[in-house]
């Protein structure tokens, strides 16, 4: 197929009659033009990833049944207003346009998405399960988005089965995340799913498991990191306290149920050290 920037510029500006003509020719290439972006050009993107970024509906169904597995190629910084107003977010290679719907916060790019993702048609593992080139997968980089319909990946059955344990590496886990950044929906969903006993053993893991620094996600919700990335003084006192019951849940889970997990978490302190009070 020929690459031609008019077929990526047709799906930034939702150009149907010229994503239609452009579309036998080129799809499934990707933009060899230098990034730009402030003019919203990214080296790297397929067509479907414009159609992402810039939220055009009509143009992800074109796309979608060619180049749904499309990945980019070359970390590209955009701003995202899912991830950070004001701040821009280092889009890495590898990534589809789910992930780049999310944290451009294109809510009905997203829905889109996810219907499709139900379609028995589809082939879900060209989207589900296929992390970018440093192992963030989508339920990754929806627990670092900002913005309550990022539920819809969190609690969504499909993504829980195949992905809610995929990355265990202490530094990107959802719930180090949600400490980190100050997700207040990411540390409520958590929380909730601990309510289910198929998700304690994962969970207990994912939570006590310390960061390369050697920090719990409770020590890194007092460091106060959030102030960065746009959340209020109020949304972080509810996060560090759905991350304490959170931890404290995992902890007392794996007291029981895999005492190896509990001694390797406290890490030669006392519970008390830990949680202030002994647990």
């Amino acid at each position: 197929c020929k690459q031609s920037p008019d077929f990526f510029i047709a799906a930034a500006k939702n150009n149907q009659s010229q994503i239609d003509i452009l579309l036998p020719k080129s799809k499934n290439t990707h933009d060899n033009r230098t990034t730009i972006s402030e003019q919203d050009i990214f080296q790297g993107f397929s067509a479907i990833h414009y159609a992402a970024y810039h939220g055009n509906y009509e143009a992800m169904q074109k796309l979608w049944p060619y180049e749904l597995g499309e990945v980019t190629t070359v970390d590209v910084q955009m701003v995202a207003p899912g991830f950070t107003v004001g701040k821009k977010y280092k889009l890495v290679a590898g990534s589809n346009c789910l992930m780049i719907a999310l944290v451009r916060k294109q809510i009905r790019v997203l829905g889109f998405i996810l219907e499709k993702l139900k379609d028995p048609k589809t082939n879900v593992s060209l989207i589900i399960g296929r992390p970018n080139n440093i192992g963030l997968t989508n339920y990754v980089i929806a627990s670092m988005c900002n913005y309550p319909e990022t539920q819809n990946i969190l609690l969504n059955p499909q993504f829980l089965k195949t992905e809610l344990f995929l990355v265990i590496d202490g530094d990107v886990t959802p719930s180090m995340n949600a400490a980190f950044f100050g997700r207040l929906h990411t540390a409520q969903i958590l929380n909730q799913l601990f309510d289910s006993i198929e998700y304690q053993p994962k969970l207990a893991q994912m939570v006590l498991t310390r960061d390369s620094e050697s920090n719990t996600c409770l020590q890194v919700a007092m460091n106060n990191f959030y102030k960065k990335y746009g959340t209020s003084e109020t949304d972080m006192d509810q996060v560090k306290m759905l991350i304490y019951m959170l931890s404290k849940k995992s902890f007392l889970w794996a007291k029981i149920n895999n005492p190896a997990l509990a001694t390797k978490f406290l890490n030669g302190k006392t519970s008390a050290e830990i949680f202030g009070e002994a647990i």
